[in-house]
């Protein structure tokens, strides 16, 4: 399984702002306790107040499926229908980069990182 993230953006109709933040906040409980949810939390656009962002973390596509099905996620949906204007989502999966990998020591496993600070501190 490879872990997927995923970013929501729905923008409230003009005058339903808090509508939507309520019916939003009250998703946020049930969806972290579900299976594969690494991470799930609310946002609010500073500049476009009517924007808000779901920033995502999930073990699985079958995980984000599971999370389409739920319960809690039918009942949104029917609440809010008449609150947003349009939403986005995006799936993503993370890149690997050679560049991020940290090199270990090893004879200790000490990442290079460190032994390169512990090196240049004055002894």
């Amino acid at each position: 399984m490879a872990e997927i993230a995923v970013v929501a953006i729905p923008v409230a109709k003009p005058g339903h702002e808090e509508q939507l933040r309520a019916a939003l906040e009250g998703i946020v409980g049930p969806t972290r306790k579900e299976p594969g949810v690494l991470q799930y939390d609310l946002h609010r656009d500073g500049r476009e107040p009517r924007r808000f962002v779901f920033v995502e973390r999930r073990e699985s596509h079958e995980a984000l499926a599971l999370h389409a099905k739920s319960a809690h996620i039918e009942a949104y949906r029917k609440a809010a229908a008449d609150w947003i204007e349009h939403a986005e989502i995006r799936v993503v999966s993370k890149i690997q980069s050679a560049r991020r990998r940290r090199r270990q020591c090893v004879a200790c496993g000490t990442s290079r990182i460190r032994m390169m600070v512990q090196s240049a501190s004055p002894s």
